[in-house]
């Protein structure tokens, strides 16, 4: 019988430390603050929401910035806009250009949270639709 090797005396190679950070810029304050931060305990991995009222465009810039400034921190990065009036086209190409990953609701992010407690798939018109649906729901919500 070959008797093996005791593994206390075995080399270890160095491992990098894991990036299980996850950043989220969004264009909301309150509900998706409160959203993507419900979900750390969740994943059970950081994840660092900052939130910022701006065009996406201008989001996804802040989340590239933020990227480039904190580079060894985060895994991913991920920008959350809604379309209300703003041309996402130019958002895509700028997270396409910036690697920055890029989550549109249209049209708001309440449609998200609607869709926890209903399979809703007629079209909703602006977000004071959202509102109501997503208040049969959550008595309360604003």
């Amino acid at each position: 019988m070959i008797r093996r090797e005791n593994s206390q005396r075995r080399s270890r190679q160095a491992v990098p430390p894991r990036r299980n950070n996850v950043l989220v810029v969004s264009g909301g304050q309150k509900t998706e603050s409160q959203y993507f931060s419900g979900l750390r305990p969740a994943r059970r991995a950081p994840i660092t929401v900052k939130c910022k009222v701006d065009s996406p465009l201008n989001l996804v810039e802040y989340a590239a910035e933020l990227r480039d400034q904190y580079r060894e921190e985060f895994q991913a990065v991920w920008c959350v806009v809604d379309v209300d009036n703003f041309d996402i086209a130019a958002a895509v190409k700028e997270a396409g250009t910036a690697e920055v990953d890029l989550a549109v609701s249209n049209p708001c992010f309440e449609l998200w949270l609607l869709l926890h407690f209903a399979d809703h798939r007629a079209h909703i018109a602006d977000y004071r639709a959202a509102r109501d649906l997503l208040a049969r729901h959550v008595p309360g919500y604003d």
